[in-house]
C-alpha cells in the first residue's frame, strides 16, 4: 500500500516522496521515487525500520543538484513515542548527503511545507502541538543560500535540532546569568530573581504579544498567575526599552 504526498520536477526529472505501509506490522515506511519525463525510474527507494516514518514535502535546492526532503517520523530517534520532524538533504538522483535538521521536542511535532526562496535557498516550516501550549505553536527554519547544514554528530544523533541551531535566548548579558523566575510551570505566585542590582524593566505577553504583566523591579519582585489563562507566556527582560533577554513561563 503506496501513498505519495508531494512531487518536484525540474524540467528533467520527476522525484516524488510519500510512505508505504510494511506488510509485517502495519510501520510506515519512507518511499522515494525519481524518474524521468517517460517514467523511466533511476532510483527507487522503500526504507524499512523499525517504527514509522513518512516523507511528506521535497523542495529543489538552488542551483546546486540537491533536494531537500520533510520526513514526519516516530521510532527509536523520536523524543517520549510522539512524531518528530526533519529536513534532510539529498543530491538530485536521491542519494542522501549526510546533512539534516530535527525538530524532537516530547509534543506532536509535524512538518508542513518547505518553501523555495528567491535566494536559491529553502524555508522549512510546520508545527508543534501539546498540552503544555495551550494550542499549538510554529518553527521556521531558513537554510542559508550558502548551504550552511550542521554536521552529524554521530556520537549523539539527537543533538542535531533547530533548538541546538537558534534558540530564543539568543543574546547573552553578562549580568543577566543569574536571572531566574520560579516556580516554572507556576499556577500562583511567581518570584522574579534579577540578578543585578540595575531596576530592570519586565514585560509578560502572551502568544498574540498581548501585555499580561509589566513591572520595573530591582533585584527580586513577584506577581500572581493564578487567574490566567494556561498556556505558554513570553517573559522580557528590558533595559532602557531594550530586549536584553527572553524567556518561557508555562501556566498551568
Amino acid at each position: 500500500n503506496y501513498s505519495l504526498n508531494d512531487c518536484l520536477f525540474d524540467g528533467t526529472n520527476l522525484n516524488a516522496v510519500g510512505n508505504r505501509i510494511y506488510p509485517q506490522g502495519g510501520d510506515l515506511d519512507e518511499f522515494r521515487l525519481n524518474s524521468d519525463i517517460n517514467g523511466n525510474n533511476f532510483n527507487e527507494q522503500s526504507i524499512h525500520v523499525l517504527g514509522d516514518v513518512s516523507d511528506d514535502h521535497v523542495c529543489k535546492y538552488g542551483s546546486n543538484g540537491k533536494i531537500y526532503i520533510a520526513v514526519n517520523f516516530r521510532n527509536e530517534f523520536s523524543v517520549a513515542g510522539t512524531f518528530d520532524t526533519g529536513i534532510t538533504r539529498f543530491f538530485n538522483d536521491l542519494t542522501w548527503d549526510m546533512a539534516f535538521v530535527n525538530v524532537t521536542t516530547d509534543m506532536l511535532d509535524k512538518s508542513t511545507q518547505v518553501i523555495p526562496t528567491s535566494d536559491g535557498s529553502v524555508i522549512y516550516l510546520g508545527y508543534i502541538e501539546g498540552g503544555m501550549l495551550g494550542g499549538s505553536s510554529v518553527f521556521v527554519l531558513k537554510v542559508g543560500p550558502n548551504d550552511d547544514f550542521p554536521l552529524i554528530n554521530w556520537s549523539d544523533f539527537s543533538s542535531i535540532t533547530v533548538e541546538s541551531l537558534v534558540s530564543i535566548d539568543e543574546i547573552q548579558i553578562e549580568e543577566l546569568k543569574g536571572f531566574n523566575l520560579y516556580p516554572n510551570p507556576s499556577n500562583g505566585m511567581v518570584v522574579v530573581n534579577t540578578g543585578t542590582d540595575e531596576l530592570i524593566e519586565i514585560e509578560i505577553v502572551d502568544m498574540y504579544g498581548k501585555t499580561i504583566w509589566k513591572e520595573d523591579v530591582l533585584n527580586k519582585g513577584q506577581f500572581d498567575v493564578s487567574t490566567w489563562n494556561s498556556a505558554v507566556y513570553f517573559v522580557q527582560i528590558k533595559r532602557n526599552n531594550q530586549v536584553l533577554k527572553t524567556t518561557k513561563l508555562v501556566v498551568h
